[in-house]
């Protein structure tokens, strides 16, 4: 296991000396894709590591996190958290490969959340959305995608539990995380999805939302506000803005089933979340969270109910407007419309 740790020290250090060529503009300057591939090592390390964990811990939920963490062998995974957050400054730096690299951190950030302690659980992902103020566009729809499919619910739901399920600090940033997406992407798309994740596992968050509209700078009060209305209309007071047209966006595409064994898995919307690291390795050979339908579900629950978790999938639109042909309320006769994109599993 020695030669295993030093091997895994020695990669930390090619990474270290990378960024010190990139900075400094050192000769060979490396490119993005050179990194990505030296990333690559720390992913597949750290699944073997999970596939050889012990599996199902089941009814062992509530294990420590200090527990949970002694069961896996003792490689320097705080350092490398640490010199992927130092890559984080490359990619805008770089003349190539910026797609391949910034990619790469977040798949390998993803394989390494199940090593990382509850502190550094609970500010990943405003560390991770704070990329959206450097990162070029076309990163813009990978940072989302991770932050509302991995980083926050391992955030979450894999550390250990705090009052309320949710990490204090996940809970502070909240509104300044979605203050983030709307300053620094216009597209509703991604702020919806990350506006439903948070409302999966936080309550209030309508209070979030507030404080984007009271402290935010201008060009995010009025995303902040269509949000505002179109998931909590009941707040809108009647003919308080003449002007509002609600909120225009198209749902985000559901999660298909990533089990490796399901049928048909392109026509099977996830319905319910694995947390648990080394049955996500083991079903679906990827680090978790594991997305299963509702079939894969049924066939794995029986032995495993404490780490499935249900999750939210876009839904068409529905009429929020009373049915009543008859009805005299003045929210009746303004004709409005909700679009409801989430609904439980």
């Amino acid at each position: 296991m020695s030669t295993k740790a030093e091997q895994f020290a020695s990669k930390i250090r090619y990474l270290q000396e990378y960024h010190n060529r990139v900075q400094h503009n050192i000769y060979p300057v490396p490119s993005g894709t050179d990194i990505a591939n030296t990333l690559k090592y720390f992913s597949q390390t750290l699944l073997s590591v999970l596939r050889d964990a012990p599996s199902g811990r089941g009814g062992q939920g509530q294990q420590s996190r200090d527990a949970q963490l002694s069961e896996y062998p003792s490689l320097d995974y705080q350092g490398l958290y640490v010199t992927l957050v130092t890559l984080l400054d490359l990619v805008p730096l770089l003349q190539h490969g910026q797609h391949d690299l910034g990619q790469s951190i977040f798949y390998t950030t993803t394989c390494l959340l199940p090593f990382l302690s509850d502190d550094i659980l609970s500010t990943l992902p405003y560390t991770m959305i704070s990329t959206l103020a450097t990162f070029p566009p076309f990163l813009h729809k990978d940072i989302i995608e991770y932050l509302s499919t991995s980083f926050l619910p391992m955030a979450i739901l894999g550390s250990t539990r705090r009052e309320g399920g949710v990490p204090a600090y996940v809970n502070l940033s909240a509104s300044s995380m979605l203050m983030i997406a709307m300053q620094y992407t216009s597209n509703p798309v991604y702020h919806c999805q990350l506006l439903e994740c948070l409302m999966k596992h936080k309550q209030e968050v309508w209070k979030d939302l507030l404080y984007v509209i009271s402290y935010g700078p201008s060009q995010v009060k009025p995303p902040a506000v269509q949000m505002l209305f179109h998931y909590w209309p009941n707040l809108k007071p009647p003919g308080a803005i003449s002007e509002y047209r609600g909120l225009q966006y198209t749902a985000w595409n559901p999660i298909h089933c990533q089990h490796i064994e399901c049928h048909n898995a392109i026509n099977k919307p996830a319905v319910k979340m694995c947390i648990d690291p080394t049955l996500s390795v083991a079903l679906g050979d990827k680090p978790p969270p594991l997305y299963i339908c509702e079939e894969c579900s049924q066939r794995i629950a029986g032995d495993h109910p404490d780490w499935l978790v249900d999750v939210l999938l876009p839904q068409a639109e529905i009429s929020a407007i009373c049915q009543k042909k008859n009805c005299s309320s003045p929210r009746q006769k303004g004709g409005c419309h909700l679009l409801l994109s989430w609904v439980h599993g």
